[in-house]
């Protein structure tokens, strides 16, 4: 059961323009969107940038979607992983992929490069990450630093996404929870507060917060390991990163490392304005 009612479509008609590819690349509107879209303007601040970080740039949408899918699982968002398992076969990619990436990261079915991607998404999702200078050598042996950029988008948009519809109690879909039962519960997979009709959360906390509270003390994270996977700087910007770069330093004073390092690929640092 949602903690907030999804809007029906006829009382969006403004918003039909973003709702149309997702209905043509899922089959439906996700519940998510109709709940952010209480506020329109959250909404169509979220949508360009969620449709440049998986349509765009040089990665295959294939990678992208399996990188997500690794971010949803470590995430612990169960409604994401429900979506991005129909986007997988619609993308064409194989069940099998899907499930090494979940339950057997080593498989051979994964390539090497894609198994960087995946270990690198795996580890920087978890709270707090525990990434290792390992897992940032093999990104950078397998990615340009417009890929890597890209890649470290899809974890932070799925972070987002994660705690919105976790928050939010987001319910699945009928059709996509149909689909998740008979293909993700193999995985570990379980719709929890998601499910269709299900109740609101009892009270209590899982364990993992001490979990989190373990990989903290055990992680001993290189708080400047960026510096190693982006350059902060490079010769020449575009008009349109020197745009962006204008408002950082009208609302900060200074542009954010951050921002400089995701200027890599330009676009990612503008459609997260």
């Amino acid at each position: 059961m949602p903690y907030l009612r999804p809007l029906q479509r006829s009382e969006l008609a403004g918003l039909e323009p973003m709702f149309e590819p997702h209905e043509r690349r899922l089959g439906f509107v996700p519940n998510g969107f109709l709940i952010s879209a209480r506020n329109p303007r959250i909404l169509e601040a979220y949508q360009p940038f969620t449709a440049y970080s998986l349509t765009g740039g040089s990665l295959p949408l294939g990678l992208k979607l399996l990188c997500a899918m690794v971010a949803a699982s470590e995430n612990g968002c169960v409604y994401c992983q429900t979506h991005l398992a129909r986007g997988l076969e619609v993308a064409g990619v194989a069940r099998q992929k899907m499930l090494a990436a979940l339950v057997d990261p080593r498989s051979s079915v994964l390539s090497p490069a894609e198994r960087a991607a995946l270990d690198f998404v795996r580890a920087a999702s978890q709270q707090p990450n525990s990434l290792r200078d390992g897992d940032c050598m093999a990104l950078i042996e397998h990615y340009s630093a417009d890929e890597r950029a890209q890649i470290v988008s899809l974890v932070g948009q799925f972070q987002y996404l994660s705690r919105i519809n976790g928050m939010m109690g987001s319910e699945i879909e009928p059709h996509a929870y149909d689909y998740a039962v008979e293909h993700l519960t193999q995985t570990g997979w379980s719709p929890g507060v998601h499910a269709p009709g299900a109740p609101l959360r009892a009270a209590g906390r899982s364990d993992r917060a001490g979990r989190m509270t373990a990989r903290r003390a055990e992680s001993g994270i290189d708080r400047n390991r960026a510096v190693a996977l982006w350059p902060l700087e490079s010769n020449a910007h575009s008009s349109e990163t020197e745009s962006a770069y204008a408002l950082f330093r009208e609302l900060h004073g200074f542009v954010p490392n951050l921002a400089r390092a995701l200027s890599v690929d330009p676009l990612l640092a503008i459609r997260g304005e």
